[in-house]
């Protein structure tokens, strides 16, 4: 495809820098440069946006494409479909999420291979969706959280050979369950450990022979410390974080993905059928420390990325921008939030010299909104355009 680009009034390109007027060059499915107005080539074919940011495409570093998050309890539709008819659920899960302009996911929780077949369906152009990262199904403990969606493992032998099994399978990460949490079964406590050291060092040191992520579910306090012992790479929700807790993952190079759009979907929701009074007091225990560990991270200098648990209960596939507002909500200046949903979920990913900021030789991922999300993050709901590896999506 021949050299072009996009102008706006604004450019967000991820790096940290202030907004300015500008053009982005691309070709083919790459960036070429940004450049400001008064240096761009008068032989390109220049779209003029208007009165719009372009800023890099969103990054959700917590989604569940297998789950159906508009629904109260999205694993209970998934445990009574058949495999194929949850793959096509997937398939229109990751179409929604690449139309509310988030371009790159990493699922961190998916059985039967569904988020495989998907990012390979993707990969080869068959279907539209984001950039996906998987770590296949998570490891638990045996009648731990998430079970019905996970491997049960007892023991640092069957986590190892666990591990091995989703990286032979096309893991691009894995996932381990260091706590329970707030969506399971009744007796399920978010702050109760749940996989044990030994259990949780085995899979990580499989996933870091593959030159993997760790990514460790730790809600409670005493998980998230196991967790860190362990190795993780990233901390799943880290709700309970304690100041000498986020120092370690500061010291560390750990980064905090603490999915706010779930606790507090849960936490403002009013209990009924679906959500009964136990279920929301525990989302509003979570949701409260989760604003703790916000301002905790922040203050010691945990690198935060911007994660939703999408598919979750009320969290449906198009959360990104909800979250970027609850971590303005609680503490982040605005351009901090994009830069979490941006920059750093790329760096957690470890696709940042891919995707996450606008530059050159990185892949032409971007969104066009309607106003200075620097300013006011709302903008984000007004998308004008999405663009994925150079090519427009088409947002109806």
């Amino acid at each position: 495809m021949a050299l072009r680009g996009y102008r706006a009034r604004w450019i967000v390109d991820g790096t940290g820098g202030p907004p300015h007027p500008g053009v982005v060059l691309i070709e083919d499915q790459w960036i070429v440069d940004v450049l400001g107005l008064s240096a761009a080539p008068s032989d390109v074919e220049i779209t003029d946006l208007g009165d719009v940011a372009i800023l890099p495409g969103l990054i959700d570093a917590h989604v569940h494409l297998i789950w159906a998050g508009a629904a109260p309890n999205p694993e209970e539709i998934r445990a009574r479909e058949s495999i194929p008819m949850a793959t096509i659920r997937a398939v229109a899960h990751a179409a929604d999420t690449l139309k509310c302009g988030t371009t790159t996911v990493r699922d961190v929780g998916c059985p039967h291979g569904v988020a495989f077949a998907v990012r390979e369906a993707v990969e080869a152009g068959i279907i539209p969706g984001p950039r996906i990262l998987s770590s296949g199904a998570p490891l638990v403990m045996t009648g731990g959280h998430c079970h019905p969606m996970g491997v049960e493992v007892d023991g640092p032998y069957e986590a190892r050979k666990a591990a091995r099994q989703q990286l032979k399978e096309g893991a691009d990460l894995l996932k381990m369950l260091a706590t329970g949490g707030v969506y399971g079964l009744h007796h399920d406590e978010p702050w109760s450990p749940q996989l044990e050291l030994d259990e949780l060092q085995a899979a990580v040191v499989e996933a870091h022979k593959a030159h993997r992520v760790a990514a460790i579910h730790a809600e409670g306090e005493d998980g998230i410390a196991t967790a860190l012992e362990a190795g993780a790479d990233t901390i799943e929700h880290g709700n309970q974080l304690t100041r000498e807790l986020a120092e370690k993952m500061a010291r560390n190079g750990v980064f905090l993905v603490p999915t706010l759009a779930w606790f507090f979907n849960v936490a403002e929701a009013r209990p009924g059928p679906a959500f009964n009074e136990e279920y929301v007091r525990k989302g509003r225990i979570m949701a409260e420390a989760s604003a703790r560990s916000i301002m905790l991270a922040k203050t010691a200098g945990v690198r935060i990325a911007a994660g939703t648990d999408t598919g979750a209960p009320l969290v449906p596939h198009n959360s990104i921008r909800r979250e970027i507002e609850l971590l303005v909500r609680l503490g982040l200046s605005p351009h901090d939030a994009i830069q979490s949903a941006t920059r750093v979920a790329a760096e957690a990913l470890r696709l940042d010299q891919q995707v996450g900021t606008l530059e050159s030789g990185k892949y032409a991922d971007l969104i066009a909104v309607g106003g200075d999300p620097t300013l006011d993050p709302s903008v984000l709901y007004d998308l004008r355009l999405v663009v994925k590896g150079g090519q427009e999506v088409p947002l109806r």
